[in-house]
């Protein structure tokens, strides 16, 4: 199994509130991407491998995907960490970079990765008691019965559907569809997605395929 961190994001609207901060608490955060924010004495990508690396029997291999304006921070930043691959996805800005599952497609290419996927958010920050052996362990169970995805959810409220993806399930828990960001009129499902996902080996070809259906 590998895992791919997706850290490439620009973080528009937190850069824009540290600009508009006239109290300068927190000028030191300027220029910095949210995945390397620091959350307590370490910056948040760094507890992200500290939890991976705690399933190094099952996950042989961390990339991370960055853009290219914070190129040289995740270079910096991943000294510490030799048994990671950065990935850059070669935009400067939040208007021509590809998008998160761009960024999956683009690992999976250039990394020719065929083993099953841990796709995680550079900037997601986990409870400490959130146990990511049980979720390999429940993605192994499901494998056995056929080839299978598996996603985290949280509730979420009426006012967070605009935030977020929201899926809807059927009775035994198969996602019946996806939806990105709709009002809480559009559907009775609260069930909030995080960036974390885990996919089948033998699903990966449908990242490409999705890309060239939804080409404009």
């Amino acid at each position: 199994m590998k895992a791919l961190i997706l850290a490439a994001g620009y973080g528009t609207r937190l850069q824009r509130d540290l600009k508009n901060d006239e109290s300068g608490n927190y000028k030191q955060l300027l220029n910095v991407p949210k995945p390397l924010l620091p959350i307590g004495s370490l910056p948040l990508s760094s507890h992200l491998m500290k939890m991976l690396n705690k399933t190094s029997n099952k996950i042989d291999k961390v990339y991370l995907v960055c853009n290219k304006f914070y190129h040289n921070q995740f270079l910096q930043w991943a000294e510490e960490w030799p048994d990671l691959e950065i990935i850059c996805d070669g935009s400067l800005s939040n208007e021509d970079r590809p998008g998160a599952v761009g960024c999956i497609s683009l690992a999976i290419n250039s990394a020719s990765i065929q083993d099953d996927l841990l796709v995680l958010g550079g900037d997601t920050l986990f409870h400490e008691d959130f146990k990511i052996e049980e979720f390999i362990d429940c993605f192994e169970r499901q494998s056995k019965k056929g080839s299978a995805g598996l996603v985290t959810t949280v509730i979420c409220t009426d006012e967070d559907t605009w935030k977020t993806g929201i899926v809807e399930v059927e009775e035994d828990g198969k996602i019946s569809s996806f939806l990105e960001k709709v009002g809480p009129e559009a559907t009775s499902s609260r069930l909030s997605v995080p960036c974390f996902y885990l996919l089948s080996k033998s699903s990966l070809h449908q990242i490409g395929n999705f890309l060239e259906e939804t080409k404009t």
